[in-house]
């Protein structure tokens, strides 16, 4: 049995604090899913409330939860997704005090519905990061064309990595320069390179460029 305290100062507002690493738990996910084991522990929370009186301190309310008990997606309409803050070290973050207990199935299936939980809201935020990697790149690589350097441009969208969509699984096509078109998805980085070779708006290709 693995226990943690959390304590909050009824007097001030402030976010949830941090639980717990997610990318930790989803290792343990991984462990306990792919050897289709169930966890040998459990994770307590207790939740001290409090006011500051005086010189000191009055606990107005505790309160202790099971880790394993609080639904991670919306569960037959009862709480919210387990939430992640990707910005604060990819942290689970939730006041003990304010979850619910009303998940019912195994500790295996909480780790499984975790995991599908914390799969979709990362691959949602690798899908934000490639669409504006792919602007930025696209970006560069049209300027390098209309300067001259065609060698650069299609180095760069020779090399892009390609996403279809938040639903799709994120694949990389790493497109060989002396290989164009011949490597598997090499179609869209020939159609790019074309345009961008339109771009020079016949400029004499000032070669490659040393960075």
């Amino acid at each position: 049995f693995l226990i943690d305290v959390k304590s909050h100062d009824f007097g001030k507002n402030s976010q949830p604090p941090n639980i717990m690493s997610a990318r930790k738990l989803a290792k343990v996910a991984e462990i306990c899913l792919s050897k289709n084991i169930d966890p040998n522990f459990s994770l307590y929370y207790i939740d001290l409330g409090y006011r500051k009186k005086d010189a000191g301190v009055v606990v107005e309310d505790v309160r202790m939860v099971d880790m394993m008990k609080i639904p991670p997606l919306d569960y037959n309409g009862k709480g919210k997704p387990l939430y992640i803050n990707w910005s604060a070290a990819i942290q689970v973050q939730f006041r003990p005090s304010e979850v619910s207990q009303d998940f019912q199935l195994s500790q295996k299936d909480w780790l499984a519905i975790f995991m599908k939980n914390y799969t979709s809201q990362k691959r949602d935020r690798i899908y934000k990061e490639v669409h504006e990697l792919g602007e930025q790149e696209k970006m560069l690589a049209e300027y390098y064309a209309k300067n001259g350097y065609i060698l650069e441009a299609n180095r760069i969208i020779s090399d892009r990595l390609e996403i279809k969509s938040p639903q799709d699984s994120v694949e990389g096509v790493k497109k060989s320069n002396s290989q164009l078109g011949q490597n598997i998805g090499a179609r869209n980085g020939l159609n790019q390179i074309n345009q961008l070779r339109r771009l020079q708006n016949d400029n004499n290709s000032r070669g490659d460029l040393s960075l």
